[in-house]
């Protein structure tokens, strides 16, 4: 048990230190829903916080579905450890038919600094939830019903059924934290800059599989975007993860695009990664919400350690010659599990980023030693039985 400990041990050291470059930009908690009905004008405030010593200008911009109906300033403005409200508008058209609830996204970035070989952006993001009623102008209604007339008498071909909208085509829902990586001299030509989002790309991925629109890629974006950052739990692991996924994917992503024999490798090695992802998803589809994120969490993550870092378990001589306590592994887990039910409802992030992390480094410690442990078992059976 003593490699567990050790686990522990560096993970306490680092989140916190995770958590401080990951912090320099936050936005006060709580959700947002706007009822609203066609033709009306509401107003809401959007808090957002600096953790930096010096002041900062964010970007604000809005996206996704319904992000047409928000109307928020270009810039903002934020001094030192201070917190700023923007006034945001969501306006809906007349001629809106309603009876829909949209959750468009606002960005607030924070840019880096250029002059390095890659730009780190800082972003956060805020889920707006537009809850517009039916439109019930009687003016709307005829217009509706004369379009619903004319368009049964002239039905469409085949051809104009099977064509997607670019609504359809271009959907894409994020939160969180987003980080952006970018080359430095991408600031004078957009069209060679690389976004490294959270809720972006998953640049080692895209470069395996050659593109962002595999379906691979799209399959581990789905489920990171549309399901865990949905979740407080999930976003504030992801804001630790992506803090040091994203100090160093950008270089690793550049070198694999040139080396055939690399992108092969990491290919390979992803599509056991899919297998895991899908029944997280599962869990995750079970339960829904935070705990739900908690379980796929879990499911994840002893899977993971099962699959991909047994090796490094094995190296370790502990691992391989002393007996597992188990009854300490499992009361480890539990504390820190209730570690994270505890940040859930106190609503705390730096709790839940804390607790998150390391709930997913101790599964993955545990079952790496378990598969280690396993496979020495398995291979001191062969050589008693001199197979």
């Amino acid at each position: 048990m003593k490699i567990i400990w050790f686990f522990v041990i560096v993970v306490l050291i680092l989140v916190p230190i995770t958590l401080i470059d990951s912090a320099a930009l936050q936005e006060v908690a709580g959700k947002i829903e706007v009822d609203i009905k066609p033709g009306e004008t509401k107003t809401f405030q959007w808090g957002l916080i600096s953790d930096s010593d010096t002041t900062t200008t964010l970007g604000l911009s809005a996206e996704g579905k319904g992000a047409q109906f928000l109307f928020l300033p270009k810039s903002v403005t934020l001094d030192p450890h201070q917190f700023a409200y923007v006034q945001v508008n969501a306006t809906i058209p007349n001629n809106y038919p309603g009876n829909v609830t949209l959750t468009p996204a606002m960005d607030a970035t924070e840019f880096g600094q250029t002059g390095g070989a890659t730009v780190i952006n800082i972003q956060v993001k805020k889920f707006v939830t537009l809850v517009i009623a039916s439109n019930e102008n009687p003016q709307f209604r005829i217009e509706q019903a004369n379009i619903t007339q004319q368009e049964t008498q002239a039905q469409p071909s085949e051809v104009q059924k099977n064509i997607p909208s670019a609504q359809q085509q271009t959907n894409s829902t994020q939160k969180g934290l987003t980080i952006t990586a970018s080359p430095s001299n991408a600031q004078n030509n957009p069209g060679q800059k690389t976004n490294a989002p959270f809720g972006g790309r998953c640049l080692i991925a895209t470069a395996a599989f050659g593109s962002e629109l595999s379906p691979q890629v799209q399959f581990l974006r789905g489920f990171r975007d549309n399901q865990i950052l949905l979740t407080e739990s999930g976003s504030s692991f992801m804001n630790v993860f992506n803090s040091w996924y994203y100090s160093f994917s950008p270089y690793v992503a550049d070198y694999e695009r040139q080396q055939p024999w690399l992108q092969a490798i990491v290919k390979t090695s992803i599509y056991p990664l899919l297998g895991i992802l899908t029944i997280s998803e599962k869990g995750f589809s079970a339960v829904q919400g935070d705990y739900g994120a908690l379980i796929a969490g879990a499911i994840a993550s002893s899977m993971i350690g099962a699959v991909y870092f047994w090796p490094f378990a094995l190296s370790v001589k502990q691992v391989r010659v002393k007996k597992f306590n188990y009854r300490m592994a499992i009361i480890i887990t539990l504390v820190i599990f209730a570690a994270v039910v505890g940040s859930i409802f106190s609503v705390n992030k730096y709790a839940l980023m804390a607790t998150t992390s390391l709930f997913v480094l101790t599964l993955v410690s545990i079952f790496s030693i378990l598969m280690a442990k396993t496979l020495v078992k398995v291979k001191n059976y062969f050589v008693k039985k001199h197979l």
